[in-house]
C-alpha cells in the first residue's frame, strides 16, 4: 500500500499566508488545513500552535533571547546582561520593522491590527519576559525599586527608536554606531536602577 503523500511545510505555509491576508489572524485553521490539503491536525504537529503558524507564514520574526534572558536571574552581572539585551533587541527589531512595513503595502491587511488580535505576537511576549526579568531582578535584590514594566519599556521603546530612525535614513544626518548607542543608552538607564551603596549612591559599573 502506497504511502501517503507528504505535503510540505511550505506548501501548509503559502495557503497560511493567502488566508490570514484575506480573513485575517481570525481565520480558522481547518480552513486553512483545507486549503493547504492537510489535517488540522497536521498543522498543529508541524507549527505547534496557531500563532506560531501565522508568525511563520506570515514572516514575523521571534525574539529567541526571553529563554536565555529568564536563566539569567542571580547570574553575572545584571548591566552585562542588559546590554546583550539591548544588542539583542537591536537585532530583532532590525528584522521586524521592515517586515511589518512590507505587510502594510499588502491590499486589505493591516500586520498592526493582526498584531493587536494575536495575544502571543512576539512584542507582546517581549515586553512580557523583559518585565518579568527586571522584576526578578529587583526582588533579589540586584536592581534599585522601580516598576519592572516601565523600566522595560524604556529598554525597548529607546532600542524600537534607534532602529526607527535607522530605518528611514535619520542616521545618515546624526550617525550613531549601535554599539555606542547601547553604551549611552545603558549609563543613562542604569543610573536609574543600579542598586545603591551602603552611603546612598549608584554603584557604578567596571
Amino acid at each position: 500500500m502506497a504511502r501517503p503523500k507528504s505535503i510540505p511545510s511550505e506548501q501548509i505555509l503559502e495557503a497560511a499566508r493567502r488566508l490570514f491576508l484575506k480573513r485575517g489572524h481570525r481565520c480558522p485553521t481547518s480552513v486553512i488545513a483545507r486549503e493547504a490539503g492537510v489535517s488540522e491536525g497536521t498543522i498543529f504537529k508541524r507549527f505547534g500552535t496557531k500563532d506560531r503558524l501565522f508568525s511563520s507564514a506570515m514572516g514575523l520574526p521571534e525574539f529567541s533571547a526571553l529563554e536565555g534572558l529568564s536563566r539569567s536571574v542571580g547570574i553575572g552581572e545584571v548591566r552585562d546582561t542588559i546590554e546583550t539585551l539591548a544588542d539583542d533587541l537591536i537585532a530583532y527589531f532590525r528584522l521586524l520593522i521592515p517586515t511589518i512595513m512590507r505587510l502594510q503595502q499588502s491590499p486589505g491587511f493591516n500586520p498592526l491590527v493582526m498584531l493587536k488580535e494575536n495575544a502571543d505576537a512576539a512584542p507582546h511576549q517581549m515586553l512580557k519576559g523583559i518585565t518579568e526579568y527586571f522584576e526578578a531582578e529587583i526582588r533579589a535584590g540586584r536592581l534599585r525599586e522601580a516598576d519592572p514594566e516601565v523600566v522595560a519599556r524604556m529598554l525597548i521603546g529607546s532600542v524600537h527608536n534607534y532602529v526607527f530612525f535607522e530605518s528611514i535614513g535619520v542616521h545618515s544626518r546624526m550617525p550613531i554606531a549601535a554599539s555606542s548607542y547601547v553604551r549611552a543608552l545603558l549609563g543613562v538607564l542604569w543610573s536609574g536602577i543600579a542598586p545603591l551603596t551602603p552611603d546612598g549612591q549608584a554603584t557604578t559599573h567596571p
